[in-house]
């Protein structure tokens, strides 16, 4: 399985999945060039099927030097959608996957920790993401630098944080 990203970043991409051979048709989320290639497939005189094929592989290979299209195994996606959990994807194609509910949570350790005046955790991972709790709750035994954390995905598109020892509390992604 691999991915195909067309678009001049990730946060515009367009994503289309499955392997070219097991292609049925075009999908519904195919760019122009996904399209033309796709076509050949319709094109029944063998000669024909084949120039059709040179020619859009060429020019589906000069996209992907120029930087339009980008080539990326499913793996290396799914470490992305974990990297980035927290973040509101929900309108990015390349993160909309309806056969899976994404990522549910994460184990991080915590890098840095500090409170605010009303009392909230700022916590940093070692993922580089950072998370604020966003109840005026205080718990007795914070997070620590050195910690393992999970995070979770809560009700109501919540996330819980619950640190090794610790309590389990409400929190943001702030990054």
């Amino acid at each position: 399985m691999f991915l195909i990203l067309l678009g001049g970043s990730l946060s515009g991409a367009l994503a289309i999945t499955a392997p070219l051979e097991a292609q049925e048709g075009v999908r519904s989320g195919s760019t122009d060039a996904a399209k033309k290639l796709y076509a050949c497939l319709e094109i029944e005189d063998d000669a024909q099927r084949l120039t059709c094929y040179d020619r859009e592989v060429r020019s589906f290979s000069q996209a992907q030097t120029s930087g339009q299209v980008i080539v990326a195994e499913r793996k290396d996606v799914e470490q992305a959608r974990r990297e980035l959990f927290g973040l509101s994807l929900s309108e990015n194609p390349l993160f909309a996957d309806k056969d899976d509910e994404g990522v549910n949570s994460i184990t991080a350790t915590v890098t840095a920790v500090r409170q605010t005046r009303d009392g909230k955790w700022i916590m940093a991972l070692d993922t580089g993401a950072r998370w604020m709790q966003t109840e005026a709750r205080r718990t007795r035994r914070g997070p620590r630098k050195g910690d393992v954390i999970e995070i979770s995905r809560g009700a109501f598109g919540a996330f819980v944080a619950k640190p090794e020892g610790g309590r389990a509390f409400k929190v943001k992604r702030l990054n």
